[in-house]
């Protein structure tokens, strides 16, 4: 899922060079309009503040930094972006230092009937969520802001796949 994931037509990337940020847009070989947005979430998980929003066009073949700024990050803070277009949604991230995650407790509901998972975060960051069973699902790598939430369709490999369902989540510790 997470190969799936870097495998998109466009991505997201972030990195930190000297104190300095920047947020590129990685498109393969598409040109299209894309909603680019960054985020600053705070050392608790528990809420972000927007920093900059706009559009960009891609080009074929390119990564562009579409954002950059100087000593942006407070201690424990995660520096997000968010892009959107034809292609689907795309999410990087970027912390200083290593990544420890703990679990954290989200809603969840299985409905067998339509094959989907739904699940919302609580009022925490959520920087993993992991799905397991007897079944393929169409992603099972992704984050989720405070309060977002994600519908995920599965396909059965047996009839009791959706009763031996197990869906787990971690968030930065």
């Amino acid at each position: 899922y997470s190969f799936k994931r870097c495998a998109k037509p466009i991505i997201a990337s972030i990195d930190c060079n000297n104190g300095v940020y920047r947020v590129y847009v990685v498109s393969d070989d598409v040109e299209q309009d894309v909603r680019v947005s960054v985020k600053i979430l705070s050392s608790d998980r528990r809420s972000f503040k927007e920093i900059e929003t706009l559009v960009y066009r891609t080009a074929k073949h390119s990564s562009k930094a579409v954002y950059e700024a100087e000593n942006v990050l407070q201690s424990g803070e995660v520096l997000i972006c968010d892009i959107e277009g034809e292609f689907g949604h795309d999410r990087a991230f970027y912390r200083h230092g290593a990544l420890y995650i703990e679990p954290v407790d989200i809603n969840y509901t299985i409905d067998k009937q339509a094959s989907v998972v739904k699940i919302t975060a609580k009022e925490k960051y959520v920087h993993a969520v992991a799905i397991t069973g007897n079944a393929l699902f169409d992603d099972n790598c992704f984050s989720l802001m405070p309060y977002e939430s994600r519908t995920v369709s599965y396909q059965a490999l047996n009839e009791c796949a959706g009763e031996s369902l197990l869906v787990e989540a971690y968030t930065l510790s």
